[in-house]
């Protein structure tokens, strides 16, 4: 099946398992809500002014997430075509992810002129941003995907190397190992929960 949609290519995806919906953000600035037993959408979500990078839907799948290089993390209410909180990144938001209370986003952004990257959690309810690890060095790569457990330990793919984060002292406190399995650097991580 082939959904169409986007007037521009497609950066990212996201489902919610536990319900029967998936999401597509892309180039042309917009966000696409679907369901699998329909070609055409059930709603788009306009409001970014450049390119949406990633998706996540909320835990409890009314929600969903979305991250630009314009440095907003909009979350939208699935119901309605308004944005129901607004967050302002001071650079470009590369990936977002929630804790598993769905209390906190957390997101990974890139900043092109200081050549680093950051990892910021935001509070759901306040919209403050109320931890970040800064000036992260991106090097050749920037880190592309995060995990989170616990809601305070973050852990990323970066140069073939999985990096822990502790998000409350703000600091890296680990890096696991570099991956001999590929030459090819980590794209995403993905978190499966023995309780599921």
């Amino acid at each position: 099946t082939i959904y169409r949609s986007h007037l521009s290519p497609v950066w990212c995806l996201s489902a919610h398992f536990k319900s029967d919906r998936f999401a597509s953000g892309s180039m042309d600035q917009s966000v696409r809500l679907w369901t699998p037993d329909r070609l055409d959408i059930l709603r788009t979500f306009i409001y970014h002014t450049d390119d949406i990078n990633s998706i996540a839907f909320h835990p409890n799948g009314k929600y969903l997430a979305s991250g630009s290089n314009d440095g907003l993390i909009i979350l939208w209410a699935l119901e309605q075509a308004q944005p129901a909180r607004i967050f302002k990144s001071s650079s470009n938001v590369e990936h977002l992810t929630f804790t598993s209370d769905g209390n906190h986003l957390v997101s990974i952004n890139h900043n092109h002129e200081q050549k680093s990257d950051s990892i910021s959690m935001w509070d759901i309810r306040s919209v403050n941003e109320i931890y970040v690890v800064q000036n992260i060095p991106s090097h050749r790569r920037l880190l592309k995907s995060c995990q989170i457990q616990n809601t305070n330990k973050c852990v990323t793919g970066f140069n073939k190397s999985l990096l822990f984060f502790d998000i409350n002292n703000q600091q890296e406190t680990n890096s696991l190992f570099r991956s001999e399995f590929s030459n090819a650097d980590i794209k995403r991580l993905i978190h499966i929960s023995s309780n599921e």
